[in-house]
């Protein structure tokens, strides 16, 4: 943009509203409006960004997954939108609800910021980050954490009675739980394959409380 000034009368010319808000690399030229007089431009000079600004930084908070690392990422900028580097030691990240963490952030380099907690347990963390002590634009986050796959060594099936009688039944019970003993709920029918051996027959599986317990019965109407 272009200033203009007029000298005192000790030909000095004084800039008093130049204002820049965009970090990165200048130079100032200044051309006087005289025959013969050349144009004069300054060396180069840096503005860097100012502080970071709480209310203009922002984080990326995903859904997680128990026992998966969920990565936090977050951007720092000043008043005038500019990235600020240099402040991993000004934020904080706390993490609560069904899962407990206090991650630290380590610079990822153009005032990207990340840090990372392993959920154990299903169900929705508060994530709370802030800048120099003040919550930052969207704090506080939520993530919500779902189970993963199930495990066949945390599961548990139970049948009662063990033993048929000829004519009777079974009813067999199973408890779907994760590697980190998280109930899997919401499972029907159709997500079970269940094969029975010799004559055996096995009903329709239905879930029941607590969630993730899974029942169906078994009959066989031959002895075996």
């Amino acid at each position: 943009s272009v200033t203009q000034v007029t000298t005192d009368s000790e030909g000095l010319a004084e800039f008093g509203n130049i204002i820049l808000q965009t970090a990165g690399d200048y130079s100032l030229s200044f051309d006087v409006a005289s025959s013969g007089v050349s144009e004069v431009r300054t060396e180069t000079f840096t503005i860097v960004a100012a502080d970071g600004d709480p209310e203009k930084s922002d984080a990326s908070v995903p859904a997680g997954t128990a026992g998966e690392e969920t990565l936090i990422t977050i951007t720092v900028e000043d008043a005038f939108g500019n990235r600020v580097s240099g402040a991993a030691n000004l934020l904080s990240v706390s993490v609560s609800g069904a899962n407990s963490a206090s991650p630290s952030a380590t610079e990822a380099g153009n005032g990207v910021y990340n840090a990372s907690y392993t959920p154990v347990s299903s169900g929705t963390d508060q994530v709370d980050i802030a800048l120099d002590g003040a919550p930052i634009s969207r704090s506080p986050y939520t993530s919500s954490v779902t189970t993963s796959d199930i495990s066949s060594s945390e599961s548990v099936v139970s049948a009662n009675p063990a033993t048929l009688v000829v004519g009777s039944s079974s009813r067999v019970t199973v408890e779907m739980k994760d590697a980190n003993g998280n109930a899997i709920a919401g499972l029907t029918n159709s997500d079970f394959n269940i094969s029975v051996s010799g004559n055996g027959t096995a009903g329709t599986v239905g879930e029941i409380s607590p969630a993730g317990t899974y029942r169906f019965n078994v009959s066989n109407r031959t002895a075996q």
